[in-house]
């Protein structure tokens, strides 16, 4: 496997674990049906926390970058919508 390629691969697999444990904090909500992120406003500091937590205890296959994980966190609050796709058409819809 190319070098460009498993560097990919594990910015995807951390941007993945940035989000289940932004979601196991309360910060975000996975949406049931069309699975998109929500942000619920929730206090960042609670995912960051988790985090540094899991990474302590060699866990959740976030490696041993701090820093690279709570930018993952951060990025993955910032991309979450405030509604997701099948509410906003649901609205729209009048269902």
């Amino acid at each position: 496997m190319s070098l460009v390629k498993s560097y990919w691969l594990e910015q995807q697999e951390r941007e993945a674990a940035a989000a289940r444990i932004a979601v196991q904090a309360g910060v975000l909500l996975e949406c049931s049906y069309c699975g998109e992120l929500i942000d619920l406003f929730g206090d960042i500091t609670d995912a960051y926390r988790l985090a540094n937590h899991l990474i302590s205890k060699g866990e959740g296959g976030l490696g041993s970058n701090r820093r690279a994980v709570t930018d993952a966190i951060k990025a993955a609050v910032d991309n979450a919508g405030f509604e997701c796709r099948c509410d906003a058409t649901w609205r729209r819809d009048g269902v």
